[in-house]
């Protein structure tokens, strides 16, 4: 049984043509993300393999009753690989490449005929799951009722979104560049123990030395006598009125 986030890594390097918010509820509903499930149309399994081992022998089993059925992630019906060596078909990564292939042949004969792209969409899961893109629609006593779109959808929506997908395209300027540090014109130190230098530590400069005081200036000379003296203060005259 693979856990979701293996299962993702999975999908996205062996089935990247499908996105995985599609492919995982789809395998979910399929297999339960168990790489050895069998389906079986019309019958149900006692008990579900949880080995290669178990899982070949219950298909030789199958094959000899003549059984129409599914295996592995993605539920590759037996039309799609040689029964007489179904192991190839257990692996994950081939079984998820193998469903993207299906699952993109539905799709396009689906899109070919539906402007809708959701719409197209689930009609592509009804043809992945039942080879038309109406039987998916049907509902199903031995599933409560539902029908297998309906599960589909209802295991799309079980996981929740913490931090949204990044969508492409260029960085606004001066948003989301990092603004890079000023290079420091300090030398690194290291501790004793450091003996690979991985460690550096940045202590900060040292203080300017104090300058020591300045000596008090000598008083000024007094300045020499000007050679143009400067004008008195103008006098009252002491000359009687009509002397003047």
């Amino acid at each position: 049984m693979l856990t979701t986030s293996a299962f993702l890594a999975l999908a996205m390097q062996c089935a990247p043509s499908i996105h995985p918010a599609t492919l995982t509820p789809i395998v979910k509903t399929e297999s339960s993300f168990n790489p050895y499930a069998i389906g079986v149309v019309g019958k149900v399994l006692p008990r579900q393999p949880q080995s290669l081992d178990e899982a070949v022998l219950a298909v030789k089993k199958l094959v000899a009753e003549g059984a129409d059925f599914s295996i592995g992630l993605g539920q590759i019906n037996r039309q799609h690989f040689d029964v007489n060596r179904p192991e190839p078909v257990f692996e994950p990564c081939t079984n998820l490449r193998m469903a993207a292939t299906v699952l993109e042949q539905c799709y396009a004969r689906a899109s070919a005929q539906e402007p809708n792209r959701q719409a197209a969409l689930h009609k592509a899961i009804s043809c992945y799951y039942s080879g038309n893109p109406k039987r998916g629609f049907k509902a199903e006593a031995e599933f409560g009722g539902s029908s297998h779109v309906q599960r589909v959808l209802a295991n799309a929506g079980t996981t929740t979104v913490t931090v949204p997908a990044l969508e492409g395209g260029s960085p606004e300027p001066n948003k989301l560049q990092r603004a890079q540090a000023p290079a420091s014109t300090v030398d690194p130190t290291y501790e004793s123990w450091d003996v690979l230098r991985q460690f550096p530590r940045y202590l900060p400069p040292a203080p300017p030395p104090a300058s020591a005081p300045s000596a008090p200036s000598a008083p000024s000379a007094p300045s020499a006598p000007s050679a143009v003296p400067a004008s008195p203060p103008e006098q009252p005259s002491t000359l009687p009125k009509e002397d003047q």
